[in-house]
């Protein structure tokens, strides 16, 4: 949701982005066979509004990370040259840096892209306590305004909370007092501060929103 009301929707089986009014009208649309100079969007599963004005949409079947306006006209296009190889992505963060954050989920790994499309840095595993928790297809990721990073790694049913850096503050697989306890191929996830998430719990068909206990509780 932008701050004017409107919601931003990756439409991703009719292949386009769209704003809509709170009342359902849609304001704009962005279709598949609207880009310049780039391939056609054709499934698009992130979306999100720039400072810029321009949209920044992660196109899972197309292995890319498009900086486009309402008008089609590319300014950014990750991943359609040799520099940086995305296989399906299913998010982007553009961070204060200039750097773009995408999850490339069929790669296992976060990477940060910078200005010149190069690679600046990936995590393939989060550091824990008791070793190395490597990714599998990790379907989300996003930096909080706290510098916290959330990471669903859903082909391991958990989520993670950890530094920016990749070090981990908390890993989140279970569901205290829940009938359906385990997460189950999870694919969304937002931090609500550094203790407290809500994730999309795609298998077990729920939201869930969970706080985490002090640890000398």
């Amino acid at each position: 949701m932008l701050s004017t009301g409107t919601v931003l929707i990756a439409d991703a089986r009719h292949s386009r982005i769209l704003e809509v009014s709170p009342t359902g009208q849609v304001l704009n649309r962005l279709c598949h066979d609207q880009l310049e100079g780039a391939p056609p969007i054709r499934d698009p599963h992130d979306i999100r509004m720039l400072a810029t004005g321009h949209l920044l949409i992660t196109d899972a079947s197309g292995d890319l990370v498009i900086e486009t306006d309402w008008r089609g006209r590319v300014h950014r296009l990750i991943g359609a040259d040799e520099k940086v190889t995305l296989k399906d992505p299913h998010s982007a963060q553009a961070l204060s840096d200039g750097t773009i954050m995408i999850c490339d989920t069929g790669n296992n790994r976060i990477v940060f892209v910078d200005e010149a499309h190069e690679s600046v840095n990936e995590l393939e595993a989060i550091h824990g306590d008791t070793g190395w928790m490597r990714l599998h297809g990790p379907r989300y990721a996003e930096i909080s305004d706290e510098q916290f990073l959330v990471i669903v790694d859903t082909g391991n049913n958990r989520i993670l909370g950890c530094t920016v850096g990749g070090t981990l503050i908390w890993e989140l697989c279970r569901v205290p007092e829940s009938p359906l306890p385990g997460l189950h191929q999870p694919r969304w996830a937002h931090l609500r501060g550094r203790d407290e998430v809500i994730v999309c719990d795609h298998y077990n068909h729920r939201i869930v929103h969970v706080k985490r206990a002090p640890a000398d509780s």
